[in-house]
């Protein structure tokens, strides 16, 4: 089962290439609720036992039959906090049922060895994990979980880590980069390798979503320019080959996936074209999933998007950028328009490759 990860990878490069579309990769807010209040997240959960507003076992059920008939290869189960669904285990049986590939993305906090042990047993594919610290200061920090100290998350959560990647579960880790926890790299690094995970199921997130109060989320709790710098070089020094295979010379202008080969469906049945795009296309509810694949007009528009109909397609400076997202524009530009460029996301982009540039220049020197 892990080779159908990679499989699956190969084949969505393949679509980008040839700007080819079909829905490959689903991703399922299962959720809302979320048992952490993190610094940087730009959507503010609040934790309620309710689940009214979220989709029903029977309505998950009946979208992963529409999924696997469509031919969609795999979904991933987000959320908030995907764990604290009680029904979770139903919910990835179902989409197995279904010829689904299935990844679940959590924080790890509710993960014990007999849920390990189960989500082996009914064939879950993947688990990806966000970590957000070394230590329980730092998750404390990052997460405003006041009973960190006292639960000892980190020792839990890693010891939880050691036995999921012994199982056969792909285990993936991704670490949370703010100015709270950048420190740390190193030692995630150093924690990753003696647990025996390899290169490509663990990497860094750098959070540059603007948070709800102001226009530069750097200002909050992402890293300044100073910090970027220092954690670069540290990644560099610690680990050469995935500096260049990460920031490789290869900037040639590539079509965003979004609404191309990946949806997002909100835990409310509202379909996004993208996780960071944040405008619906359609409520599963209300129409089939075909229907909104098919004959969505935003979805249509996003398709045949060229160069010429955004600023960013157009700049001087888009080959510095690695990757356009579309979902960012809108989202930095306060959800108005994803084809005007944005002063704030851009300088940010421009000083962040400068000194990946600037790094690579004291090499060659």
């Amino acid at each position: 089962m892990k080779n159908i990860a990679i499989s699956n990878a190969n084949f969505l490069n393949y679509l980008r290439e040839n700007e080819i579309i079909y829905p490959l990769v689903m991703s399922i807010d299962v959720i809302e609720n979320c048992n952490y209040r993190c610094k940087h997240c730009y959507i503010k959960y609040s934790f309620k036992e309710s689940e009214d507003n979220c989709l029903s076992f029977d309505e998950l059920d009946e979208l992963f039959v529409q999924l696997g008939k469509y031919g969609v290869a795999s979904v991933n189960l987000t959320g908030g906090e995907p764990l604290l669904r009680k029904d979770i285990v139903e919910i990835i049986k179902s989409a197995k049922r279904n010829n689904l590939y299935c990844c679940l993305k959590s924080n790890g906090f509710f993960l014990s060895k007999d849920l390990i042990h189960t989500f082996e047993s009914i064939g879950l594919d993947e688990i990806v994990l966000s970590i957000y610290g070394m230590d329980n200061k730092e998750y404390q920090d990052v997460t405003g979980f006041a009973a960190t100290e006292k639960v000892g998350v980190c020792e839990k959560l890693f010891e939880n880590i050691r036995y999921l990647n012994s199982s056969k579960i792909r285990t993936e880790l991704r670490y949370v980069l703010l100015k709270q926890n950048y420190k740390s790299y190193a030692r995630f690094v150093e924690m990753c390798k003696k647990i025996g995970l390899k290169q490509g199921q663990y990497d860094f997130i750098i959070d540059i979503n603007p948070d709800n109060s102001s226009d530069e989320c750097t200002s909050n709790n992402g890293m300044d320019a100073k910090q970027q710098e220092e954690f670069l070089r540290q990644f560099y020094k610690l680990d050469k080959e995935t500096f260049y295979l990460k920031y490789n010379n290869d900037y040639k202008y590539k079509k965003c996936l979004v609404g191309r080969q990946l949806l997002h469906i909100k835990c409310n049945g509202d379909i996004y074209p993208c996780p960071n795009f944040p405008i619906s296309v359609g409520n599963i509810k209300e129409q089939t999933f075909k229907e909104i694949w098919e004959n969505s007009p935003l979805l249509n528009e996003l398709r045949d998007i060229s160069e010429e109909n955004f600023d960013c397609g157009t700049c001087k400076d888009r080959d510095k950028c690695y990757h356009i997202c579309i979902g960012a524009i809108y989202v930095w530009n306060k959800c108005e328009n994803y084809k005007k460029s944005n002063i704030s996301y851009c300088q940010y982009k421009r000083e962040f490759y400068s000194i990946v540039d600037k790094i690579k220049a004291e090499v060659v020197n």
